[in-house]
């Protein structure tokens, strides 16, 4: 997703795969822009790691739990935990 889609429209919830520093590539370096990182202050965010988003892996169930009480937690007026 764009960073200035996110920043013009800040989610409830900020998805990533992992810390910023995890990827070397131009897409990535938005990750440690400064207007993302006001983003992340203000905004809900929760860490699924990139291995838990494959196909056909166990992992994919984890991924699932950790979005449902993502959902959860905001539902109930409180952050991811």
């Amino acid at each position: 997703m764009a960073l200035e889609a996110i920043v013009a429209h800040p989610p409830d919830l900020l998805v990533l795969s992992g810390p910023s520093g995890e990827y070397r590539t131009v897409v990535a370096d938005n990750l440690t822009h400064p207007a993302l990182a006001a983003v992340m202050r203000q905004r809900a965010t929760l860490v699924v790691p990139w291995r838990h988003w494959l196909c056909g892996t166990p992992y994919i169930a984890d991924a699932i739990e950790a979005l449902v009480a993502a959902r959860r937690r905001l539902a109930s007026g409180k952050p991811p935990a």
